[in-house]
């Protein structure tokens, strides 16, 4: 079976420039990063790691919450009271409503539910 192996080498290295200036502040300024020469490695260290944590991705979807609020509706019986509550056409005179005292039901969700975030 094959495998992935991360592998990290740490260098460091010693290499200079000759710059003309009339100080070291001066110098530091004309320093040009493709100049260096005597490029010379002074200690190399290596590790080697196994990668087997598979990548990980962001699924999303809505967790279904079960809860109620008191609402109001003026009608003239239960059956349009329950039709205009079905449509939307209540009041909510519920101050206190929040969505903490609901319950979530994550266990209701199928992975039809779940989408990959892209």
């Amino acid at each position: 079976m094959i495998k992935s192996y991360k592998i990290l080498r740490t260098e460091t290295v010693t290499d200079y420039q000759i710059v003309k200036a009339s100080s070291e502040d001066e110098a530091y300024d004309n320093l040009k990063d493709d100049k260096w020469e005597g490029y010379e490695v002074q200690s190399s260290d290596t590790e080697i790691e196994e990668q087997n944590k598979p990548e990980l991705k962001t699924f999303i979807t809505h967790v279904p919450v079960h809860g109620s609020m008191r609402v109001s509706v003026e009608a003239s019986s239960e059956k349009e009271a329950l039709e205009l509550i079905k449509e939307g056409k209540y009041t909510d005179n519920d101050d206190s409503f929040s969505l903490q005292d609901c319950e979530t039901t994550p266990e209701d969700l199928t992975e039809k539910d779940i989408e990959e975030l892209c």
